[in-house]
């Protein structure tokens, strides 16, 4: 089977429907599911788990009327994932109001990247998937000392690629970044320094609990969540959830920053060609409205063939879920071998970033 033809089987045409049903809060078509089989909702459930959009599959599931649902078994599985996951985002809500509060008191000012930022914008934040906590420290100062702080406050702290590190807070993973939008192109490093300090793009303040942290502001929201995605994705893979947050801020921002500045920067760090195809990537199996793109393109991209790449990788590019009934974690020679021969088609539309992704990997490291 072609990566292409992946996406044509009725498990996948399944899986979009009820994403796009519980991203959106529209009634799904029955039809998609009403030729089912136990072992295709099976695959179905896996599926999305490997995706990391279990939560927002079943919210898409659970408006399917009972003639067309799953198994009560699998049903009943997938109830209790999603309960766990809106358990978890509530404790991470509380870890995170923790953290600000540990650093206002250290006068550290960080901003919130991603994951409980990102969430915000969902039409039920509780049901996404969140894995850690990443905060953003653009004075090199505030992180070492940060990290210092977190030597003794923190468990288990490391030092990471990337120009970040890790550790656990109160059984939370946490990771400190130095840049706010982490493409590795070294030659837009400047510009991205600049645009980060920008005081045109003022952080916007969130509640939690009684805390406030500061997420960017929506360009440079959009740029990071999109330079994030393409940062994974031309060295090993990313995960679903990763493009429904893409979706989600495109369509909750997009009367709140000037879309030709945004444009200006996509081709100022050379995403533009890029973003021409996870644009129709976004519409054509995510569900955003074309109207909320934030610019319109000449003619549009294909973009199956990248679909077909994230749903055989999973989440972040960890696996092969290429098999019908087998999924295969990928070991690390297995994952660089995958980088090398989807190099051309990322080449082709972020030469940039893809060229100097590996030498910006190994030069991390022994930065750090």
């Amino acid at each position: 089977m072609s990566l292409v033809d992946l996406l044509e089987t009725s498990v996948h045409k399944a899986f979009f429907e009820a994403l796009r049903s519980g991203l959106w809060g529209r009634r799904p078509d029955p039809a998609a599911f009403q030729s089912l089989s136990r072992d295709e909702w099976s695959r179905l459930y896996k599926l999305s788990t490997l995706q990391t959009v279990e939560g927002i599959v079943c919210e898409g599931i659970q408006q399917l009327s009972p003639e067309v649902l799953p198994p009560k078994d699998i049903l009943a599985k997938w109830m209790v994932r999603l309960q766990h996951i809106e358990e978890r985002n509530g404790w991470m809500n509380e870890v995170l109001s923790d953290q600000i509060a540990f650093f206002e008191k250290h006068n550290l000012h960080p901003f919130l990247q991603k994951g409980q930022g990102v969430a915000r914008y969902y039409r039920r934040p509780q049901s996404r998937v969140c894995g850690d906590i990443d905060w953003c420290f653009s004075d090199k100062k505030e992180y070492n000392r940060a990290a210092a702080l977190m030597k003794k406050h923190g468990q288990g702290l490391k030092i990471g690629h990337g120009y970040s590190l890790s550790y656990t807070w109160k059984g939370c993973d946490i990771e400190h970044h130095q840049r706010l939008v982490e493409l590795r192109n070294p030659f837009v490093q400047g510009y991205l320094k600049g645009l980060s300090r920008s005081t045109s793009y003022p952080p916007v303040p969130v509640e939690f609990g009684e805390q406030v942290a500061y997420i960017p502001h929506p360009i440079l929201n959009i740029l990071l969540v999109n330079a994030h995605i393409l940062k994974h994705l031309v060295v090993y893979g990313i995960g679903t959830r990763q493009l429904c947050d893409a979706a989600r801020l495109y369509d909750a921002l997009h009367n709140q920053f000037d879309p030709n500045a945004l444009r200006d920067v996509y081709e100022r760090t050379g995403i533009l060609k890029w973003s021409y195809v996870l644009h129709e990537l976004l519409v054509n199996y995510i569900g955003l409205d074309r109207k909320k793109l934030p610019f319109e393109q000449e003619a549009p991209e294909d973009a199956a063939w990248m679909m077909a790449d994230i749903l055989k990788g999973g989440n972040f590019g960890f696996y092969n879920t290429e098999g019908k009934d087998e999924t295969k974690s990928l070991d690390k020679p297995a994952r660089v071998k995958k980088f090398f021969s989807r190099f051309y088609r990322y080449a082709r539309l972020a030469p940039g970033e893809t060229i100097s992704s590996p030498f910006m990997i190994m030069f991390s490291k022994i930065d750090h």
